[in-house]
């Protein structure tokens, strides 16, 4: 069975549908159409291949990442949870479920009593004052579920379990953006940490350089402690990025259900950052927010709500129960089991609430305004979720139109600063356009370190807000 937000409820919701019981009127405004585009890839010359949305990961091509993904879907302490909430939904299921069935007791009793002779009512003067009583047998009772209480009850349960079964899904989505993204950073944060260690070694080379032209009497103090600021600059920035991923070391071996530091040696190396070779196609908004595990988990909580509702109506109305009790009772323990000690009883009962001072109709008054609430949260969510796509297409294209400029920057900086070192290095320049040069270029190599991991955050960004990560055609 596919439990997805319902494509009816989705349309109903944005084209004026119908009122709840009680509160704010259930419309909204009119469903967008499309979004800003159809499609969408993480650079500008990405195949025409389209990503498994289910498993958009696969579109980085990357074994270790693949790995640490099942590896968290295996073991996440957070998922391990989501299922055992599954669980105890569907036992909760079962307990409004019997509900609904005839209920069969076992009893027995015994009871030794004296009677006083001083009251009327008590033993008298000449006689037993002593009495005993063996009570054993079977009741029966089956409430008549005239007015629908318990059938709502029970539809509040089936509800509450399919949220539960898709909020599953909905942490199973997360879960799986989680790990490419802080994997994707682990390896943005290790490229810049190149590119900043890169930039100190070649930094040191020119101080060198420099400290050589001093003396030799070709350059004065000025540019040698120049080139010593640049080198201790340089060096300031490599704590920040160190730290950076071993934040992402620690953050991945939770999420895998590990220890902190459990894959510090497995991810010791410096991955280069993953590139997505493929592009998202981008469905009708309808068809996104059908698809996505969060918003069939408020459809169906706001189910749940409206069903009890109802049965919190129901409960103003008479109960009619049918009831049977059949055992044997006896004064005297050897008699207990005779056919002369059989007794039973049959017939219906009836309750019907007179007076309750005002707790019923509250407790109507409180369910209906969870359902609204339900309801608002749910309209909330779609508009969320709505927006979440539109940002990102906007940032994903930003970042791919940025990776060609900034590719093009670093080209033309790296030739700046070897153009400038030679003609420092010939006497025609002064060493501040050494500096100034590789400040430039170590900032633009930076840049595109930074665009690139940012590019593929905001990949993975729009498959989750997508609904991807989860096979919407799975059994549940």
């Amino acid at each position: 069975m596919k439990l997805a937000a319902s494509p009816v409820l989705l349309a109903m919701a944005f084209a004026a549908c119908s009122a709840p019981p009680s509160g704010a009127p259930r419309d909204a405004a009119p469903l967008p159409t499309s979004f800003s585009a159809t499609s969408a890839s993480a650079s500008t010359d990405a195949p025409v291949n389209t990503a498994d949305l289910a498993r958009f990961w696969s579109a980085f091509g990357d074994a270790r990442l693949e790995r640490l993904i099942q590896r968290a879907l295996d073991g996440n302490l957070d998922l391990a949870r989501a299922a055992a909430r599954v669980r105890e939904a569907r036992a909760r299921l079962g307990v409004e479920d019997a509900a609904d069935a005839p209920t069969l007791d076992a009893n027995g009793s015994y009871t030794r009593s004296r009677r006083s002779r001083n009251s009327t009512n008590g033993a008298p003067f000449f006689g037993q004052r002593d009495t005993d009583l063996f009570d054993v047998g079977f009741d029966a009772r089956w409430e008549l579920d005239l007015f629908g209480a318990i059938d709502a009850r029970v539809d509040a349960a089936r509800a509450d379990l399919a949220a539960a079964r898709v909020g599953r899904d909905a942490v199973r989505v997360t879960l799986a953006a989680e790990v490419a993204r802080n994997y994707v950073e682990l390896a943005g944060a290790r490229a810049r940490l190149a590119v900043a260690r890169a930039s100190v070694a070649i930094q040191e080379d020119t101080a060198g350089l420099v400290r050589e032209r001093e003396r030799a009497g070709l350059a004065n103090s000025l540019d040698a402690a120049r080139a010593d600021a640049l080198v201790a600059t340089s060096r300031a920035t490599l704590p920040a990025f160190e730290s950076a991923a071993a934040e992402r070391v620690h953050r991945l071996s939770l999420l895998i259900g590990a220890a902190p530091r459990e894959l510090e040696a497995e991810l010791a190396d410096t991955p280069i950052i993953p590139l997505p070779n493929a592009r998202l196609v981008v469905d009708a908004p309808l068809a996104v927010l059908s698809r996505r595990p969060d918003l069939a988990r408020a459809e169906l909580e706001l189910a749940a709500a409206d069903a009890r509702v109802a049965a919190a109506r129901a409960d103003l109305w008479p109960r009619l129960s049918l009831g049977a009790s059949l055992g044997f009772v006896s004064n005297d323990a050897d008699t207990l089991l005779r056919g002369s000690s059989i007794a039973g009883s049959v017939g219906p009962s009836l309750v019907a609430p007179i007076f309750e001072g005002g707790r019923l109709r509250a407790a109507v008054e409180a369910a209906d305004a969870r359902a609204d609430d339900a309801w608002l949260a749910w309209r909330a969510s779609a508009l969320t979720a709505l927006a979440e796509v539109e940002d990102s297409l906007s940032s994903l294209s930003a970042a791919s139109t940025r990776e060609r400029a900034l590719a093009d920057a670093v080209l033309q900086q790296s030739r700046a600063a070897s153009i400038a070192r030679d003609l420092y290095t010939a006497g025609l320049v002064d060493f501040l356009s050494v500096v100034d040069a590789e400040r430039a270029r170590f900032a633009a190599e930076d840049q595109l370190a930074e665009n690139r991991t940012a590019l593929s955050v905001r990949f993975i960004a729009l498959a989750k807000s997508l609904g991807g990560g989860w096979d919407a055609n799975a059994p549940q």
